[in-house]
This record gives C-alpha cells, structure tokens and sequence, in this order.
C-alpha cells in the first residue's frame, strides 16, 4: 500500500506533505552517476502535470524518476507522463534511504 499523498493531491482538511528537497534529488542523482561512472544529462524538478522528479543519467534505460513526496525511486525508457514505459533498475541500489520499484510492483500500482 502506498502512502496517503504520494500522489501530491490531498484533502484539503488533511496535513501538507512537503515536496522532498529538489536539491537533496540533484546530489542522490550525481552520487549514482559517480558510483557507476555514469553521466547526468538533464533534470526535470517542475512539478506541473506531475508528482516526481526526473533526471535523465545516460545508460542504455534511460530516465530515473522520483516520487516529489517520497522517497520512492522508478526508472523508465521515456518520460511520455500520459504512457511511460518503466523498466528495472541499472544499478543495485540497496543500502540507500530510498525504495527502488520493481517491474512487478509497478505493475501492480499502474
């Protein structure tokens, strides 16, 4: 079950979930590029139409996405909002302060 808010709509009588800290997404995803000797070629921080961050990190799967609320990482081949194409993640991510999707469970959410 996901959290109440993840997708940045609320209850207005309910508590403002603060967005994560754009700065705090732009150092995890130079952190994971270093790491894996990878190259960050652009971020995505609006929130306009959508509840996640991007930031495209040039490997052969191309975007990473994180939810704006939560620390709930996802990576797709195209950042098309209305059909994106999610695939597994590039890196072995375990040990950070952030839950990385699988196929499957976004399989179950979509």
């Amino acid at each position: 079950m996901l959290p109440n808010g993840i997708t940045g709509f609320r209850d207005l009588n309910a508590p403002y979930i603060q967005e994560q800290e754009k700065k705090v997404f732009r150092e995890f995803c130079y952190s994971i590029a270093a790491r894996y000797h990878c190259v960050v070629t652009s971020f995505d921080i609006e929130l306009v139409g959508k509840n996640f961050y991007s930031a495209e990190i040039r490997t052969d799967e191309g975007f990473l996405l994180e939810n704006a609320y939560y620390p709930y990482i996802a990576f797709a081949k195209n950042l098309d909002v209305a059909r994106i194409e999610f695939t597994e993640s590039p890196f072995c991510l375990t040990g950070q302060n952030v839950h990385v999707f699988t196929l499957s469970e976004l399989a179950w959410f979509c």
